[in-house]
């Protein structure tokens, strides 16, 4: 995928940028497609998505240097990776262990044992009564 956007900028002046709004748009159509897909679709979605995931890793570093310059090319390359690790972590915290923690606070105080269908995030804060 990386042979494209640089064909693309030598020829026509495309910045590379534009390429990572498309593969950005690609894998949102993908998400979203996921949700409403039949089980025969998966397989189409996720090569899908696999190619939009690679066409933005491919563009990650070509990109990086455009917008940063190779002094500091390294760093911020490794900030841009591993900012994505720390995102992940912060945002599976945030669905998941908060609430889960308050259900089972819940559970406990209400004095009965906890179940997994009282972890459910679809539940409202009635699984305390």
């Amino acid at each position: 995928m990386g042979y494209i956007p640089e064909q693309h900028l030598h020829a026509r002046g495309t910045p590379r940028t534009m390429f990572l709004t498309l593969t950005a748009a690609l894998t949102a159509a993908s998400c979203l497609a996921v949700a409403y897909a039949n089980l025969s679709h998966l397989y189409v979605i996720s090569i899908l998505l696999g190619l939009a995931f690679g066409a933005h890793w491919s563009l990650l570093p070509s990109i990086t240097s455009d917008l940063f310059g190779l002094k500091h090319f390294a760093a911020n390359y490794t900030t841009l990776q591993v900012r994505g690790m720390h995102v992940a972590l912060e945002m599976s915290a945030a669905f998941m262990i908060r609430p889960c923690s308050a259900a089972v606070c819940c559970c406990r105080l209400a004095g009965r044992s906890c179940r997994l269908n009282d972890l459910s995030l679809g539940q409202s804060p009635s699984i305390c009564s």
